[in-house]
């Protein structure tokens, strides 16, 4: 690994000089660095912008160069170098950075070195002591004679008014020549043995007794016998089999076998080790995931024909991601019809047509298709109605085309595709790209375009937010269509089905098109699911990918779902933080995922299923009975709850089959079966009869983790006179908005609620120390500091998971990029609804900002102010600084408010 720490351009005479006589041991290749936490624990380089090289800067985790908030704090930097080999260093140079003025410097630095990392010995320090006006400076500290493989070095600044920064554009340990060539010997000897195991085709999917034999080789730096064990672990983490091969030769082509494995989940951990030239001890180790699953081998028809409703939508998919897909029964797809790039960015992508689709997913492949319509060609663009299209735009997406250029593309297109694909899908997720009246009219052409070729198609909108669908249908976007689809996602992308009501949610669609359309319409989901980045605020664990995934799909298939296509098949897994990166089933080394061999397990017990009903074995137990071919099966689960009950299955044995698969014969005694339930649901196939009269009405309210909205109150005030001036003070409660993620003095807020028969009044009181940074207006003032307020005068009607037309996102800022307050709704419901009438005054000051705000109630029709009536009220804080982005503190410590009013707190008129 190349070593930190170049400012190119940057060399001092004094230190090129110094480097003719000492060897710089730390830009060895094979020496490896890390920086420190105060306690010891490895905090990645990223941590000190060394990513680029560019700097080394302190860990308060801001930028470090120009800001001024970082004065007055102290701060510390460790780096730990780790030596092949015990080295004996002469010195230790620092290049600083930045010293501008006299108390710019660090306080102190100290050099500690030995062979146990946690038990090191100082055998050099530097206490700054002059006080120059200038930078980059080298500072020399030399060092006892001593010997170890790691070398650490603190620097400590203290705080102090004029402290700006800790910077360092280089950090090198000398030695002499001779301990420079020992060194590099020693790292030149490879340090690892290679181990290469091969993939089976497809995505390391193996048949239900079907021999799993892993192809291996092992490579060793001097080609000598390494020794290799290899220890296999299912799902659960038990150790299922282990194998030792005592003297595999080097470049030996070898094979891992495991016989009649169950079906299931596997991981394969592959440790080696060998002799390297100087005598020591290497290893190697590698990881492989697999599945044992039942194959299917049929045609799209005949999956259509056996009840198949699972899939995937085969976005970042590869043709072996797809072909075990098609071998595990998951033959539902959803994918473009049509797709064109920017090709004036991209000259050499060819844009994606009908033709290549139909080769890739539906004639090569056995799949059904939900197939999204979306693009059109320049040659449909409406100049006469959008004006001209913007340069280097030759597919447009956001605006209703031409009808009888739509309507030749649409029949060329269609005509590409086999005579079983005829389920369409009009645009992705289009309630912020354009108005109702013309995503209405699009609908409706489509519809018209499509049907003119294919008439038997089954055609409908992707819908979400439920205001912006009963526009859409208000509108005449629904008319005539056969289906919707859907996007139903965990609002956090973390919590599971249950506890973001899910099934709610589906239901909720459902009474909506009743009530507005005047029928129900038959619902297809295009996309849903659970990323598992392994750093950030929506990190999760595969488990749960596989459980959360599972126990959706049983909900979906309970609720008459008629395709179930989540989202995706596979990605790319470059940025650990980013949830965009981690939502496949297939890892990017196209091996499996648990929730791969969970969904396929799903797809094989239930397929071609009947619900029969949900039954009532106590609060916080999912209980799911489905029937096929006159044999009951009962999936049994928790959320995030190990319980222990006992069943009463009505049936003399039966056979319970987990969550990937693996399945045991159960005899049953007495009628009496003890189970302990957790979130991996189990699968009980051969229950009696009986429990049929056991299902209940309905689906009952049955998870104690849904989130309770609470309640405030708020004061009546009898005149507003001296409010906005704050001579006349609320008298009320004060509420608290902070985060234990944010300190308070970054962002926090305190506000205060009053009311009378006329409007809303609002104390609030921001803390923000880096205040003013908003450079947008009106509906983009969230991006900003600012404020959003939410409010709903129907809060006894709230919809998990939706806004209606009676819950408003009121925007407002001191700052903006034209001076305007905004008071402006930004929601998709009302977006762009200027409040009117609102009187306020803004308090700028150094260290945030005050708004006093009368709002009045005319702007919420349906309302009408009274003692006791109850509206949902919350705030939330958004708040931009220089040295970090935008962060949001909402005043029930939810991030799901812009979405969901079914959690906004209860306001009680007083």
């Amino acid at each position: 690994m190349k070593k930190i720490l170049l400012l190119t351009g940057i060399f001092l005479l004094g230190f090129m000089v110094q480097a003719e006589t000492l060897k710089n041991l730390s830009l060895i290749s094979g020496v490896k660095y890390t920086y420190l936490d105060e306690n010891g624990n490895d905090m990645g380089n990223k941590a000190y912008r060394d990513k680029t090289g560019k700097f080394l800067v302190d860990n308060s985790g801001k930028t470090a160069i120009t800001t001024k908030w970082q004065r007055n704090i102290k701060r510390n930097m460790s780096i730990l170098f780790e030596f092949p080999i015990p080295v004996s260093p002469s010195e230790v140079d620092l290049l600083w950075m930045w010293g501008h003025n006299d108390k710019m410097w660090f306080t102190n630095a100290k050099v500690f070195i030995g062979n146990d990392k946690s038990k090191l010995m100082e055998v050099g320090s530097f206490e700054h002591k002059e006080r120059k006006k200038q930078n980059s400076v080298t500072i020399p500290i030399k060092l006892k004679k001593s010997s170890g493989r790691f070398v650490r070095i603190d620097i400590f600044m203290k705080a102090d008014v004029k402290h700006f920064m800790m910077a360092f554009g280089e950090i090198r340990i000398l030695g002499s020549k001779a301990e420079y060539n020992k060194v590099k010997k020693a790292a030149a000897d490879p340090s690892t043995v290679v181990i290469n195991a091969t993939r089976h085709y497809p995505s390391n999917i193996f048949g239900i007794g079907e021999k799993v034999v892993i192809p291996m080789m092992v490579k060793t730096p001097n080609r000598g016998p390494a020794k290799v064990k290899a220890v296999l672990y299912n799902y659960f983490k038990d150790v299922i089999e282990e194998k030792e091969l005592s003297a595999v030769k080097s470049g030996q082509n070898v094979s891992l076998e495991f016989v009649e494995l169950p079906p299931g989940y596997y991981e394969l951990e592959i440790n080696a080790e060998a002799k390297a030239n100087s005598g020591k001890i290497i290893k190697g180790k590698s990881k492989m995931s697999l599945g044992v699953c039942k194959k299917f081998h049929r045609t799209a028809e005949e999956a259509i024909q056996a009840g198949c409703r699972m899939g995937i939508q085969t976005g970042f998919g590869s043709s072996e991601g797809a072909d075990a897909f098609g071998l595990l029964g998951l033959q539902w797809i959803r994918a473009l019809l049509q797709f064109g790039p920017n090709l004036d960015r991209y000259p050499k992508q060819p844009y994606i047509n009908a033709k290549r689709l139909a080769k890739k997913w539906l004639v090569d492949r056995p799949f059904n298709s939900v197939l999204e319509v979306k693009t059109i060609p320049s040659w449909c663009y409406d100049e006469k109605r959008y004006g001209k299209r913007p340069k280097g735009t030759k597919w447009c997406a956001t605006t209703v085309p031409l009808k009888k250029p739509y309507f030749k593309y649409i029949r060329e297109q269609i005509e590409c595709l086999p005579k079983n694909q005829h389920i369409f899908e009009v645009w992705n997720e289009p309630w912020d790209k354009m108005t109702t009246k013309e995503f209405a009219e699009l609908c409706q052409m489509t519809y018209e375009a499509i049907k003119a070729v294919r008439p038997n198609s089954i055609i409908g909108p992707n819908l979400g937010p439920m205001a912006h669908l009963v526009k859409v249908i208000k509108d005449g976007g629904l008319k005539n269509m056969d289906m919707l689809s859907i996007h139903p996602y965990s609002f956090d992308f973390k919590s599971s089905p249950e506890t973001a009501q899910l099934r709610k949610r589906i239901q909720a669609y459902r009474n909506t098109l009743k009530k507005y359309l005047g029928k129900e319409l038959p619902l297809y989901v295009t996309e849903f699911g659970w990323p598992t980045p392994p750093e950030g605020p929506m990190a999760n664990s595969e488990e749960h990918q596989a459980q959360y995934m599972t126990r959706a799909g049983l909900i979906m298939l309970a609720e008459d779902i008629k395709a179930i296509i989540p989202y995706c098949m596979g990605q790319p897994e470059t940025r650990a933080n980013e949830k965009e990166h981690f939502f496949g089933f297939v890892r990017k080394n196209k091996e499996p995922k648990p929730v791969l061999i969970a969904w396929a397990n799903l797809n094989r017990m239930l397929e071609g299923s009947k619900y029969i009903g949900d039954l009532w074995l106590g609060t916080d137990i999912g209980a799911m009975l489905f029937e096929k071919d006159g044999i009951n099966t009962l999936i049994l689960y928790t959320d995030g709850i190990t319980k222990k009950i006992f069943l009463r299955p009505f049936c003399d044995s039966l056979k319970i089959v987990d969550i990937v698969g693996n399945e045991k014969k159960v005899a049953i005694k007495a009628n009496r079966l003890s189970l302990t339930l957790n979130d991996n649901p189990i699968y009980l196939v051969g229950v009696g009869d009986e429990l049929k009269s056991k299902v209940i009405k309905g689906t009952g309210n049955r998870w104690s983790k849904i989130y309770k909205r609470s309640s405030r109150e708020a004061e009546y005030v009898s005149s507003e006179a001296g409010f906005l001036d704050g001579k006349t003070k609320l008298k009320g409660k004060s509420f608290v908005m902070k985060s234990p993620m944010v300190p308070a003095d970054d962002a926090s807020a305190e506000f205060k609620i009053g009311w009378n028969e006329k409007a809303l009044f609002l104390d609030i009181n921001v803390t923000d120390n880096d205040p003013g940074n908003n450079k947008w207006d009106d509906t983009l003032t969230w991006k900003g500091d600012g404020m959003e307020l939410y409010l709903s005068v129907s809060p006894d009607t709230a919809v998990p998971g939706f806004l209606k037309d009676n819950d408003y996102q009121v925007l407002f800022t001191p700052y903006s990029k034209s001076g305007r307050p905004g008071f402006v709704c930004g929601d998709t419901n009302h977006k762009g609804k200027k409040l009117t009438g609102v009187k306020y005054k803004f308090v700028k000051k150094s260290r945030g900002w005050e708004a006093r705000l009368i709002i009045p109630f005319a702007n919420f029709p349906g309302l009408t102010p009274k003692k006791g009536v109850r509206l949902a009220l919350e705030l939330a804080q958004d708040d931009l600084d220089k040295s970090h982005s935008r962060i949001q503190l909402n005043s029930n410590n939810r991030n799901d408010n812009w979405s969901n009013s079914s959690v906004w707190s209860l306001l009680i008129l007083k």
